[in-house]
């Protein structure tokens, strides 16, 4: 038995390390892939804070002015409130490619633009439907202790309509 636990605890040891190795000699492009995948991913998941943790305190989405602290209101409320009434889950989806996504890093590499498309998809009673896709701009700032975050976000709508209903 302790042969064993001593065997796990090596395996998690290791895979921490590697993780971290990873980590360390990533690029700062796919770095800031990582932070937009967690939002993405966060979201997904109903949860807020994966997403909050990765915008600036002097966050601005341009188009409504809105700063950290309407957007933290507005996510709490969707991921509260954006229930499918069949299914019991998140009833939001947002999908993006971030791979296809253009990053490049400012001049003095604490700052990048990352540019690309997401789709947000609503599900009503288990059928997914496109609600809204945008071309979406936005500007980071690399924090020392927090990594890339969103400074600036400014969207462009392609099809739908960005409001939920």
């Amino acid at each position: 038995m302790k042969r064993l636990l001593a065997a796990i605890a090596v395996l998690a040891l290791v895979y921490f390390a590697g993780r971290a190795i990873v980590r360390a000699l990533a690029s700062e492009e796919t770095k800031i892939r990582w932070a937009l995948e967690e939002m993405r991913d966060g979201f997904n998941d109903a949860e807020p804070a994966p997403v909050i943790d990765h915008l600036h305190p002097l966050f601005r989405e341009e188009q409504s002015g809105a700063d950290l602290d309407m957007a933290e209101q507005a996510l709490i409320a969707v991921c509260i409130g954006e229930i499918d009434s069949t299914t019991k889950t998140f009833a939001l989806r947002a999908e993006a490619d971030f791979d296809a996504w253009a990053v490049e890093l400012g001049a003095d590499d604490a700052t990048a633009t990352a540019k690309g498309d997401v789709g947000l998809f609503r599900s009503r009673a288990g059928v997914e439907k496109l609600e809204w896709r945008a071309k979406v701009e936005l500007e980071l700032v690399d924090d020392e202790h927090e990594g890339w975050l969103v400074q600036r976000a400014a969207f462009e709508t392609l099809e739908g309509d960005r409001r939920l209903r």
